[in-house]
């Protein structure tokens, strides 16, 4: 009984920054399997690296092709998160740098 809803998660292109982020390993490459795809294995603040671009208008939950096992949130979405008094510790967030 009740209401149920799907969550689509969109992809953003070129946010992730293997070369600024530390606990991170290649699983594919560009030279050797025409694709770049990472593995993190971050578990703090500001390993993980993202793009200025991560700041800009889009969607608020998302992936980036590179790094398609983390979830990506947006500032609003955390805010609207800490208003909600949702538990952050089942949410395991780590906070992103921007690289320039």
């Amino acid at each position: 009984p009740g209401p149920f809803y799907a969550l689509t998660i969109a992809a953003r292109e070129n946010v992730f920054e293997p070369q600024h982020s530390t606990h991170i390993d290649p699983i594919l490459s560009i030279e050797r399997h025409g694709k770049d795809l990472w593995g993190q294995y971050a578990n703090g603040d500001d390993q993980i690296a993202v793009t200025p671009k991560a700041l800009e208008d889009g969607p608020d939950l998302w992936v980036d092709p590179k790094l398609r096992s983390t979830l990506f949130l947006s500032g609003t979405l955390i805010k609207a998160i800490r208003q909600a008094h949702i538990k952050e510790g089942y949410l395991r967030l780590s906070r992103c740098k921007v690289a320039h």
